[in-house]
């Protein structure tokens, strides 16, 4: 973590050391930034919408609860990396590049395969994507904390193996969807042709 401080303070000038400095902090401040309300929109929209969706609230009164539901997210997100920002001052156990690759995997791992299926397969389904989706983040962040394997430090290695998990559970479950909605169809013809055939026989019978 200190190798580009190191070379930015022994490498130029005050003014210029300062102007490159603001840049950086700039950038970081703004990528957190981005990253902040990113969270508390996801939370607001995907996740407490979906839920006040399904309980029938109206278009109406969403909007104002959305609103109110992501501000209270942000105030409550405020402590939780104030707490995850001073304990990496004080007791760092590893890089902050390491620490925030580990989680970009991590959420990138849960996406990747619901993603995927999601546009190029019609069997793909919401309880599906969220197995998949917590497999990934089982399999990933067990993997790094429980110290599996001896390149469990390395954030990219857990997440080869969350991706593969979560895209085995998508193609499985697709193709066991796959096949109980074929069966279903085809059990759904043969009570129709079924009926017909009945009703055939029975219109035969009265002289239809």
């Amino acid at each position: 973590d200190r190798v580009v401080a190191t070379y930015i303070a022994s490498s130029f000038a005050p003014g210029l050391r300062a102007f490159i400095m603001l840049g950086v902090l700039a950038a970081g401040f703004s990528t957190l930034e981005g990253v902040i309300l990113a969270l508390s929109t996801i939370f607001a929209n995907d996740f407490f919408g979906t839920i006040a969706r399904a309980r029938g609230t109206a278009p109406e009164r969403l909007r104002g609860q959305l609103l109110r539901v992501g501000r209270i997210f942000l105030v409550a997100l405020a402590p939780i990396t104030l707490f995850l920002a001073f304990r990496q001052i004080t007791a760092p156990s590893l890089s902050v590049a390491i620490f925030a690759q580990n989680g970009v995997y991590g959420l990138f791992a849960a996406t990747f395969a619901p993603v995927l299926f999601g546009i190029f397969s019609k069997r793909a389904s919401a309880p599906l994507a969220f197995a998949a989706a917590v497999t990934a983040l089982v399999v990933h962040f067990g993997m790094y904390y429980g110290g599996i394997t001896h390149y469990h430090n390395n954030p990219a290695v857990p997440a080869t193996f969350a991706l593969v998990a979560s895209t085995l559970v998508m193609g499985l479950g697709s193709i066991v969807l796959r096949g109980t909605s074929s069966a279903a169809e085809t059990l759904h013809t043969t009570g129709v042709d079924e009926l017909f055939r009945r009703r055939k026989r029975s219109c035969s019978q009265r002289f239809c």
